[in-house]
């Protein structure tokens, strides 16, 4: 099934200066996702989506709101989107030589086997697994769309995935009457009670097993993995808000937005402050919910709702602002040189993506500060900055190098089918969009 019929292939994107903007912008998203999975990567997955239940010092619960406002969803936004961008130049490519359709499938293949064997055997929290699948319904439905079509797609998936939480709400109102009624006819008298969420009680139980679970031997680290991605992967929802993320990538090369990049500078300028114009009521709105109406977790409330609406406009308004602001400043004589060493990072994007959850998880296992209530958001800023700052200084290492990060190579080895050269030939060679879709 395809929901659109023209071919649309772009001219190569062969400028320097346009690549190196999307792996700065990529290299720096990659830093916003390292501090907002941090407290995933040093605690359960019961503590990330409910960090005060462990970290309920004042400096923890700040450090939380902060990150939750400006970090949460913002960057993973940035990255998906320029996820869709490389599979877009991808698509471009493999249709326009006809018989590389196979490769594009390949490659989404390795990389959903990449992802499955992070999420089972190093992290539960992976995406790779979901952008191969992602990236497989934008080549299925989307591969010959014009750009309009694919705004107005994008647009009505991200509508979509703004009235979800309202929609969780007024689907819990209509759900009491119709339930006892069922409940009566195949048990009469009987009445169903509401679920009610979880207790504080319970609440700590689940987190302490999930503890003893992720610090206990490898078997049982990998066990919970694969159950936490197993019970993740039931529900589609998933791909109803990566999708249109991808979508967004794809229009940005289709409608000659990035081949052009240097001429949008005044665009760049307008989109930021615009944004920015938006997020800031929106952020508002969130803190007064959270500190005077206080709904409940875990239980549909139309303070939840609206709350719930006003965090998925949020993070696409402050996704856009970083993104202008970071895409206008990698091509400002002021602040590209500056901001040039994020680029490496981002030209090793896979690679650093799994370092960060390879050697962050087993370090917090190792010195004991897993999940230690003592060691809470805020002082784990201290080794999000190291961290990040050690990636930044190798990843330049290597690529004086080398022509592409270890596992980026490996990726495109197994791609092609055949061992891809790794060292520097030339001392400063020019990547073309192939290159910058597969860092």
């Amino acid at each position: 099934m395809v929901l659109c019929f023209d071919d649309r292939i772009m001219n190569p994107v062969s400028a320097r200066d346009r690549i190196s903007a999307i792996d700065i912008l990529r290299g720096a998203a990659l830093f916003g996702i390292l501090a907002a999975n941090m407290r995933g990567l040093a605690g359960p997955r019961a503590v990330y989506f409910d960090p005060d239940a462990l970290w309920n010092a004042p400096w923890d619960r700040i450090t939380s709101g902060l990150n939750f406002l400006l970090v949460q969803q913002k960057f993973i936004t940035i990255f998906s989107v320029l996820f869709g961008l490389g599979f877009a130049i991808q698509m471009s490519r493999a249709m326009e030589r006809g018989g590389g359709l196979w490769f594009y499938a390949r490659r989404l293949a390795i990389l959903a086997l990449f992802g499955v064997a992070h999420a089972w055997v190093v992290w539960w929290g992976d995406i790779l697994f979901d952008y191969a699948v992602t990236g497989l319904l934008l080549f299925v439905f989307f591969r010959k769309c014009r750009p309009k079509t694919v705004a107005i797609w994008a647009t009505l998936l991200l509508s979509v995935e703004m009235v979800m939480p309202l929609g969780f709400w007024a689907w819990s109102r209509l759900r009491p009457a119709a339930a006892p009624a069922a409940q009566s006819s195949r048990q009469p008298g009987r009445q169903s009670a509401p679920q009610q969420p979880p207790s504080a009680a319970e609440r700590q139980r689940r987190i302490q097993r999930e503890i003893r679970m992720q610090t206990g031997s490898y078997p049982e680290i990998v066990r919970s993995n694969f159950e936490i991605w197993r019970r993740s992967h039931r529900n589609p929802v998933l791909y109803v808000v990566l999708l249109p993320l991808f979508l967004s990538g794809l229009w940005l090369w289709r409608s000659g937005f990035i081949p052009n990049l240097p001429a949008y500078i005044p665009t760049l300028g307008r989109v930021w402050k615009g944004a920015l114009a938006l997020a800031l009521p929106l952020i508002g709105f969130i803190v007064y919910v959270e500190t005077a109406v206080k709904p409940p977790r875990n239980q549909p409330t139309l303070a939840g709702g609206l709350e719930g609406s006003a965090m998925m406009l949020l993070a696409l308004s402050l996704a856009a602002t970083y993104g202008a602001l970071l895409l206008a400043g990698a091509q400002s004589p002021r602040w590209q040189p500056r901001l040039a060493p994020f680029g490496a990072v981002g030209r090793m994007a896979l690679t650093n993506y799994l370092l960060q959850s390879v050697l962050l998880t087993w370090a917090f296992r190792l010195t004991g500060l897993y999940a230690q209530p003592w060691f809470g958001p805020l002082l784990l800023l201290v080794p999000t900055i190291l961290f990040f700052a050690m990636q930044v200084w190798a990843s330049n290492w290597w690529l004086e190098r080398y022509q592409f990060g270890p596992l980026e190579w490996l990726w495109r080895s197994l791609t092609y089918g055949h061992k891809q050269p790794l060292r520097r030939i030339t001392e400063a060679p020019h990547r073309d969009e192939a290159a910058a879709a597969e860092a």
